[in-house]
Formats: structure tokens, C-alpha cells, sequence
């Protein structure tokens, strides 16, 4: 389990800290997409004025695909928060049923 100490700079301890953290695991993808990024603006800005990625098609695709993936986590992670709880529901009612078994 992570120790967190709330009052250390106001809680800024917890944000940049790397255990625990997804930030290791992201960073080299994350690299990697803005060194290709900048290879193609690059490549774009020394062409003759002819843009590389002018058709919208490409760029429709992408962010079609990302708000698929950014719906779908999302729906799954909402759906396994209504399982949990519906869960503790029936856990909760089963140790009141005993309960009253009991007396």
C-alpha cells in the first residue's frame, strides 16, 4: 500500500512521485510520438509548400480512433464500478440476513 503524507508542499509529493506511478511505464511512448511529430513538421517545413498531411482523412481517423478507445475504457470502467457496488450491496445484505439469524 502507498504512504501518502498529505501535508508535505501542499500534496505536490504525491503528484511527482514515480513509485506507484504510470509515468515510466507512458514516458517512452509518449517520446516517441512527439519525436515523430516533430520529424514530420520538420519534413512538412522543408517541402516546397506542398503540405505532407493536407487531407483531413488521416486526422479524422485518428481522433475517430481515440474517442472509440477513450468510450470504451471508459464504459468498462463504469461497469466494473456498478459490479463492485452491486457486490457490496449483496455483501452487505448477506451479513444482515445473518445477523438477524442470529438474534
Amino acid at each position: 500500500m502507498i504512504q501518502y503524507d498529505s501535508g508535505a508542499y501542499f500534496g505536490f509529493g504525491v503528484i511527482f512521485r514515480l513509485r506507484g506511478s504510470v509515468l515510466p511505464r507512458v514516458l517512452p511512448f509518449a517520446l516517441t510520438s512527439v519525436l515523430l511529430t516533430v520529424v514530420l513538421n520538420v519534413f512538412d517545413l522543408l517541402k516546397d509548400g506542398r503540405e505532407l498531411l493536407a487531407h483531413p482523412y488521416a486526422h479524422q481517423v485518428f481522433a475517430i480512433s481515440v474517442g472509440f478507445v477513450l468510450v470504451f475504457r471508459g464504459n468498462l470502467s463504469y461497469s466494473r464500478f456498478w459490479e463492485g457496488r452491486t457486490n457490496l450491496q449483496t455483501m452487505t445484505s448477506k451479513w444482515d440476513d445473518a445477523a438477524q439469524q442470529v438474534m
